[in-house]
């Protein structure tokens, strides 16, 4: 799997009888870490391989869409798959920048900040970017 999961996350538990309550699921991962995120898709979404992964739109305010990022992640991951001689299959669902983000503070976004943390930008990730402001 690469890039923005919006399929449900379990949800914290709230209230007196929370301990009594299965898990709800709901969309953005609110509450968890970039890791609790990538296993709850490999346990409910059944992925063994995750890559470039956004939770959902409240952690999008802090890591704007990357698109590029993730495509070169899924990219990585189908070479490495193919290397190794392995069959592969990749869900793709990559996201650009929408509202209620501000679309040029995504475009203008540092490109070396993601959920998983600093990456090494390529340089062809920022060319068309300002043009298409």
């Amino acid at each position: 799997f690469a890039g923005k999961y919006h399929l449900g996350f379990p949800l914290q538990p709230r209230g007196a009888a929370a301990a009594d309550r299965r898990a709800a699921f709901g969309g953005g991962g609110r509450g968890l870490t970039h890791a609790d995120l990538v296993s709850a898709v490999e346990k409910y979404a059944g992925f063994e391989t995750i890559e470039a992964l956004w939770g959902g739109n409240r952690q999008t305010v802090a890591y704007a869409h990357h698109p590029e990022y993730m495509a070169a992640r899924a990219a990585a991951a189908m070479g490495r798959a193919q290397a190794a001689s392995r069959q592969w299959f990749v869900y793709f669902a990559p996201t650009v920048p929408h509202a209620p983000f501000s679309l040029p503070h995504s475009l203008l976004a540092n490109a070396s900040l993601t959920p998983e943390g600093f990456v090494t930008a390529d340089p062809k990730w920022r060319e068309s970017r300002p043009a298409l402001l």
